[in-house]
Formats: structure tokens, sequence, C-alpha cells
């Protein structure tokens, strides 16, 4: 209810403003009309509309200071006691145009406040028995001489106030729609941040639990590739041996990778780095695969971010590209930014994806590779959006993917 009230409010009082603008032509023909009809003279009511005016361009003006509070219902209120001095000056419940009471009941009655909806609609009701109270024989035998022109008038305001109140009524509904999407949005974007952090927080307790062994395992096979190298042990002991400290090597970098991926969550701090150092970091451990990404761009450009974890979102996207391009294909990085954002756009050739398969490709653990745990673009849009960012994916069958990471340039203070 509460997420209901809020877009009215956000509606409420940009809207009263245009309504009223509506209105007040509205206004202006009941003027007119009766003036014609020789119903009343123009004068005072030339007055009140120029007041009506003069209110609305205060309104206009001051709207960013009044978004909130009282504003609304106090304008409504006042609306209603003038459309009522109107009304009364220009032939008074004779008057087609007293089907304008209905816009501000409506408008009203979407409020918040349940008080304002029975105050309005209290004083409409009042006003329109006033009408009767101060109505003169003269107006009575004036809306009968002009019986046809009354009922064409009735024809006209019906048709102005059905058009009002449609025009508010569905600028509020696509309001309240737009704002059902942004929370399922921001809803989405909590159920990945937790999923990070209980990634993260996963990932410390192996690397906690692991790191140890790992490391053991990985000092011991690089002393025993330096105690046999150089004694006729044959290369093929050699190459196992090697094999064994790169998979310790391996193991290791993947419990970095995953804690690291999530250093937003996990509070690593903000730096002011080159984008080139952050693609040169990201490079490093793609070993000889690095050689088929072709980069361009503004390297030489600083943002200030969290580099670590950048640094992974940005690997997972090459090696995603790599893997899905054929062997000795290129992969291309563009690097670009501006004076609010920066964006790195990965291109591969491979074979692209349907749409059904691109929406789940950032779900965490979906992978067609057939291998690997289908983390890296989850974790990679789970970085972007921390930083209050994007990951948007572009990719059609036979004509490769493109993706394109953006996140703001400065966070938490100046470049």
């Amino acid at each position: 209810m509460r997420d209901v009230q809020d877009s009215v409010e956000a509606v409420g009082l940009t809207w009263l403003i245009r309504l009223r603008w509506l209105t007040l032509a509205a206004q202006g023909l009941a003027l007119g009309t009766a003036w014609w009809q020789d119903l009343a003279e123009p004068g005072v009511g030339l007055a009140l509309l120029g007041g009506f005016a003069a209110s609305n361009v205060a309104l206009s003006v001051m709207r960013p200071r009044l978004e909130r509070g009282p504003t609304v219902s106090v304008v409504l209120v006042a609306d209603v006691v003038l459309l009522t001095a109107l009304l009364h000056l220009t032939g008074g419940p004779m008057n087609p145009f007293t089907a304008l009471y209905f816009v501000y009941i409506t408008l009203a009655a979407v409020m918040p406040s349940t008080r304002t909806v029975l105050v309005v609609l209290a004083l409409s009701l009042v006003g329109y028995a006033v009408l009767f109270l101060l109505a003169d024989e003269a107006d009575h035998h004036r809306a009968h001489v002009h019986l046809e022109a009354h009922l064409r008038g009735m024809w006209i305001a019906f048709g102005v106030a059905a058009g009002l109140i449609a025009v508010f009524v569905a600028r509020l509904a696509s309001a309240l729609a737009r704002r059902e999407r942004e929370l399922a949005g921001e809803r989405a974007r909590t159920e990945r941040s937790a999923r990070v952090l209980a990634l993260t927080s996963l990932a410390a307790g192996a690397a906690h639990e692991l790191g140890t062994p790992i490391g053991t395992i990985v000092i011991a096979a690089g002393e025993l590739e330096r105690a046999l190298e150089g004694r006729d042990v044959g290369e093929e002991i050699l190459e196992d041996v090697r094999l064994i400290r790169g998979e310790g090597l391996r193991c290791r970098e993947i419990l970095e990778g995953l804690g690291a991926a999530g250093g937003v969550v996990r509070g690593e701090g903000l730096a002011s780095v080159r984008l080139g150092d952050v693609v040169d970091r990201a490079l490093e451990r793609l070993g000889p695969d690095r050689a088929r990404v072709v980069v361009e761009g503004a390297a030489d450009e600083e943002a200030r971010l969290p580099p670590m974890a950048l640094t992974l979102a940005l690997r997972n996207l090459l090696r995603n590209a790599l893997d899905a391009s054929a062997p000795g294909e290129g992969v291309h990085l563009s690097v670009a930014a501006d004076a609010t954002s920066a964006r790195f756009e990965v291109a591969d050739h491979g074979a692209g994806m349907s749409p059904e398969i691109a929406r789940q490709a950032t779900e965490p653990f979906f992978t067609t590779k057939g291998e690997g745990m289908g983390l890296g673009l989850f974790l990679a849009r789970a970085v972007a959006e921390q930083l209050g960012g994007e990951l948007v994916l572009d990719s059609k069958l036979g004509a490769g993917t493109v993706a394109r990471l953006r996140f703001p340039r400065t966070l938490g203070g100046a470049a």
C-alpha cells in the first residue's frame, strides 16, 4: 500500500498542475459560453481565472519543493472553492460545467489522504447546493430560453470532464505500472546480491579450509620440479609435476576469484585506477590466450572503483568470449569513457545465443559449455549492479555475442 501511495504522490502534484491548465481552459470556455448566452458578465470571472493562472505558474516554479506534504490537498480544496465562485458568476447551477466537480473528486479519491477525499467531496456537494441557493429567477429564465444551447454545453462539459478524468487515471495507472517494474528490478538485484554474498561467504570458508593444503601442494610441486630438472628422469615426469603445480595454482585462483568477484559486497576499497591497468590485470591470467584479445579505446582514462572486483568481472567476460570463439580466433575488447561512465565491450565471433539462452546466461550455475560452474556472467553482472551499472548481452545465433559492461566513472568521491 505504501508503494501505491508513493506513486500517487509522485504523480499528484505534477499532474495536478497539468490538469489545472486544462481545467483553466475548460473554465474559460464555461465563462465564454455563459457570456455568449447572456448568462453573465465576464469581468469578475476573468479576474478569478487570472488569479487561477498565476497560482498555477507559482506551483510550477515551486514544484520541486512541494512534492511532499499537504500541497496537493490544499490546492484541491482551493480549486473547488474557486470553481464554485466561477460557476456562480457564470449561470450558477444552470452552467453545464458543474461537471468539473467530478474532476476534483476523482483527483482527491486517488490521493493517499482519506481526509482530503472527504473534504473535497463535502465542499463539492455544499458548493453545488450553494449555487442553487444563490441562483435567481433570471438565471432560470435565461437557461430555459437557451435550452438547446444549454444542452449542447452539457455535452461539451461532459466531454471535458470525462477527458480530464481519463487522462489523469491513465497517467496514474502508467506510473503505478512503472513503479511496479522498478520494484521488481530492485527485488531481482537484491536477490542477486544475496546470492553473491552467499557465494563469497562460501568461497571464504573454502579458501580458509583449502588454502593451506593447496599452497603446500603448489610449493612441494615447485620444489620437486626444481629438484628433478637436470636429472635424467624423463620429460613425461617433469610434465606431470608441472601439471600438478599448474592445477594447484588454478585451484587457488578459482578460490581467490570467487571471493574477489564479490569484493564490493565484502567491502573492497575504492581506488583511482587507469582503465588500461584494469585491462592488463584482467589479461594477466589468461595465459597464451591473451594474445587473441585485441584491445582498443580509452585505456588512459581513469575511474574510481574497486579494482579487484572489476578486474575479475572483466576477466570472466574475456574468458567466456575466448571459450565461445573458435581456437585461434580473436576477441575484441573496446574501452570507452565519458564524463559520467566507463564501459568495457567484449565481442566474440562464436555461435551466439538464442534469446532464451541469453536471458538465462547471467543466472548462477547456468552454463552451455559443459564445464565450469556457470558463475562468470552471474558474478560480472552482480559486480556491475553493485557499482550502479549494468551488464548487457547482445547476442544472435550465428553472429556471436557482445557483452557490454557499464558502470559509473566515479564512486564515493572524485576520481
